[in-house]
């Protein structure tokens, strides 16, 4: 299976809801209020995605490229993630 490849996409208001998005290509997309809520984006490279406002409760970043990307406002709930903090600028966010 071929691994989804949306760079310099605009998806805004997108649903990925419990989408299997493992080694997806994002690099950046502009994915403002989207929804991520159970998605599987392990291994993707999100890499200056706008992820502003976007729903990321339940979702798996295991291994996933957050480098540069921007993450206003995100919903991190039960969110999993290697150690847990993203940095991201001069933020920082902890997953739940």
């Amino acid at each position: 299976m071929m691994a989804a490849n949306l760079t310099i996409a605009t998806a805004t208001h997108s649903n990925f809801k419990e989408a299997n998005l493992s080694q997806a290509n994002f690099c950046d997309a502009n994915l403002q209020k989207s929804d991520f809520n159970y998605a599987v984006l392990i291994d993707a490279n999100l890499q200056n995605a706008d992820f502003t406002k976007a729903n990321l409760q339940n979702a798996n970043l295991m291994g996933a490229n957050l480098q540069a990307t921007k993450l206003d406002d995100v919903i991190f709930q039960s969110t999993m993630m290697f150690d847990g903090t993203i940095k991201n600028s001069n933020k920082e966010k902890s997953s739940q």
